[in-house]
């Protein structure tokens, strides 16, 4: 046991060397003043296994499975029974970071992006993200039901009708979705392995 651990302190010294080129450089003198017998090198493979830090600094990357896209054909069932899209969206916080999260009403299709502000220029450029989503996919956005924080981009949405709640009201789908997007990411947070995740 103690040569396994005299042959391991070795190899960490000489900066992890191959097994093979270790045990010819003890032998034949090349380290000045080295105790290390061959038989020290050997107890320690045998003791410990293959040395961690050749295994983790000297294996090379395997190649990675190609990255597959998965497009699917839209039915047209839903196409013509959802053509037009009735849109709910609303600003939501995690860890006091904005994010712009959408629903439709009727396809159920959540979208969240983060924004850096919740001005009227961000607000009315995330939307655009969103109806370039829905018409790529041959949909088309009817309305969008929002609360008051979107009612200075009345003139500026030309794109869909914008249906602003009266004050201190919000719309019930946007605020349910909010709940379910962050329940959901509290539980995955509660499963990962750290006391602590860097923000």
């Amino acid at each position: 046991m103690q040569t396994g651990e005299i042959g391991s302190e070795g190899l960490a010294m000489v900066s992890q060397p191959l097994n093979s080129g270790f045990k010819g450089m003890v032998p034949g003198k090349t380290l000045l003043n080295c105790p290390i017998l061959s038989e020290d090198v050997k107890n320690a493979h045998t003791i410990y296994g293959p040395n961690i830090g050749c295994l983790a600094g000297k294996t090379t990357r395997q190649r990675p499975d190609p990255v597959v896209g998965n497009f699917f054909h839209l039915p047209p069932e839903i196409l013509s029974s959802h053509k037009s899209v009735w849109l709910a969206a609303d600003v939501m916080y995690v860890n006091k970071i904005p994010f712009l999260i959408s629903v439709s009403c009727n396809l159920k299709f959540t979208t969240v992006q983060r924004i850096r502000k919740r001005t009227a220029a961000v607000l009315l450029d995330g939307l655009h993200k969103i109806d370039k989503i829905y018409k790529q996919r041959g949909f088309n956005i009817e309305t969008g039901l929002m609360d008051g924080e979107f009612d200075s981009l009345r003139s500026l949405v030309d794109f869909f009708t914008l249906n602003v709640t009266a004050a201190h009201e919000h719309v019930p789908k946007t605020e349910l979705m909010i709940r379910v997007v962050k329940e959901r990411a509290w539980a995955v947070f509660l499963t990962l392995p750290f006391c602590k995740v860097s923000a």
